[in-house]
This record gives structure tokens, C-alpha cells and sequence, in this order.
């Protein structure tokens, strides 16, 4: 039901979904939706206002919170409501996790989100599938801890797909390593040959070097 819920939000489709709104209300999901919506379009403090006036917070409210707050790159706020969350006795969820751990990635608290991807997975037994792995890759790159980046991608128990070598290429773009760019940008292109992201990195690359015959290619 949440995935139902943040579908209609990001499609902008709540003038069809009426009765998604409706039923989310009835069944625990109370203000998911607004405060997905309102987030949605740069609304974020009637967000929070909407969040404010719930009167039984649940997980999907709380959640619906911090990803608002993770999505408008908020550094502090995103953790700081999962943890007062958790100090409600709130059992937090892999949806949350996702949130809390990209927020941890643009901040570039690479500590932070070590603990609380260790705490996913030891306290909480969710299991990370790709995009948690995502996250982690994009959080150490971003901090310019290449190897540990590198690590989290021979070492994680899943086969790298889109995900993980967008994360790794968007990390060798802000730095501007070349070389592990265009390894990332290559894997890529095998998975998804009409990726724009990896073509742009790529013709970078190859104009940089002055491989123009490559340019384009």
C-alpha cells in the first residue's frame, strides 16, 4: 500500500486516486499521502504541518516525514526524526532505512550511515537489496572514500546492476575520477544501453583524453 501511495504521488495522479487516499486513511496510513504530495511539489512545511496534526503516528507516517524532509536534501532533520521515531517504540521499516540512508549520503555522513546501515540489517534483520547497496556506494563516493565504495561493490552478496554502477558513477563525477568513471559508465552501458547519464560521462571522458574518434560513439 505505501508503494501504492508514493506511485500516485511522484505520477501526480491524486485526482484519480481519491479512493487510495480514502482507504489509506481508514488503514493506518493516515496523511502518507499528503505529506508525500505536498513534498512532491516543494511544499514541505505544510507538510510538516500535516505531519504536526496526526494524532497516531505510525511508521508510514513517520517515514513519509523523513523521506519528505530527504528528498529536499535536509541534513539533520531526516535523522533526527528517525531517531525520535525509534524513541516512540516505532519499529522502523525498509522504507525508512532508504530514506534516513540517502540523506546520509548527501550530507556525506559516512559514519552515521555505516551504524544505521549495520543497525538495518543486525537489529532489524531487513535484508539490503540493491538500492541500499546504492546508497552506501553513493555515500562513501561522495565522501571520496573511493576504495570503501569499490569494496561495497565486490564484497556485496548481489550482482552489481544499474543501481550500484549509477551510484559509482555519479560518486566519479563529482570527483572527477576519470578512469573508475568510465569502468562504472561501461558496466552500465551493458545493462542499459541507452542510459543518457553514462553516455554524458563517457564523452567527457573521451573528449578530456582527446579520443575523439570515441566521442560519440
Amino acid at each position: 500500500m505505501l508503494s501504492v501511495i508514493f506511485a500516485c504521488a511522484h505520477l501526480g495522479v491524486l485526482d484519480k486516486a481519491k479512493w487510495i487516499h480514502i482507504y489509506a486513511d481508514k488503514n493506518g496510513f493516515e496523511g502518507a499521502l499528503p505529506i508525500n504530495n505536498l513534498a512532491k511539489c516543494g511544499s514541505l512545511e505544510r507538510a510538516r504541518g500535516v505531519f504536526e496534526k496526526i494524532t497516531r503516528r505510525n511508521v508510514i507516517s513517520w517515514t513519509s516525514m523523513i523521506n519528505a524532509f530527504s528528498i529536499h536534501e535536509y541534513t539533520n532533520r531526516p535523522l533526527s526524526l528517525f531517531h525520535k521515531m525509534k524513541e516512540t517504540h516505532i519499529k522502523p521499516h525498509g522504507v525508512t532505512f532508504m530514506g534516513v540512508l540517502y540523506a546520509c549520503s548527501h550530507a556525506r555522513l559516512v559514519e552515521e550511515g555505516r551504524k544505521i546501515f549495520a543497525s538495518m540489517i543486525n537489529e532489524h534483520k531487513i535484508t539490503p537489496k540493491h538500492e541500499y547497496y546504492g546508497c552506501m556506494v553513493e555515500l562513501f563516493g561522495r565522501a571520496n572514500l573511493m576504495s570503501e565504495a569499490i569494496e561495497t561493490v565486490e564484497t556485496m552478496p548481489l550482482a552489481p546492476n544499474v543501481v550500484i554502477w549509477g551510484s559509482l558513477m555519479v560518486a566519479c563525477q563529482i570527483h572527477g575520477e576519470s578512469e573508475l568513471g568510465e569502468f562504472a559508465a561501461k558496466r552500465l552501458f551493458e545493462l542499459e544501453p541507452d542510459h543518457d547519464g553514462a553516455f554524458v560521462l563517457l564523452s567527457n571522458v573521451y573528449a578530456k583524453e582527446r579520443k575523439w574518434q570515441d566521442v560519440g560513439s
